[in-house]
C-alpha cells in the first residue's frame, strides 16, 4: 500500500504500463491468429508498418514458430 503521494504515482504508473503491455501482447497474438501467422498480412490488417508490428512482436518475445507449433487447446505462452 502506498504511504506517500510519490509512492502512489509510482504504483499507478506501473499499473498503467502493465495494462498497456497486456493489451499490446494480446493484440499482436490475436491479429497473427486471424491472419494464419502471416506477419505481413497482420501488419497490413492493423494499419501498422511491418517493422513496427515486428518491433512489438520482439518486445513481447512473440515468435511465429512458437505459436504455430502449439498443440490445440494448450494455453498460450505468457
Amino acid at each position: 500500500m502506498p504511504r506517500t503521494s510519490d509512492d502512489l504515482k509510482r504504483i499507478k504508473k506501473i499499473a498503467r504500463e502493465k495494462s498497456v503491455e497486456d493489451v499490446e501482447k494480446l493484440f499482436i497474438q490475436e491479429t497473427l491468429k486471424r491472419n494464419v501467422w502471416n506477419v505481413t498480412k497482420s501488419a497490413e490488417q492493423t494499419g501498422m508498418q511491418r517493422a513496427n508490428f515486428q518491433a512489438l512482436m520482439k518486445k513481447y518475445n512473440i515468435r511465429i514458430r512458437d505459436l504455430e507449433q502449439r498443440v490445440p487447446g494448450e494455453p498460450e505462452p505468457t
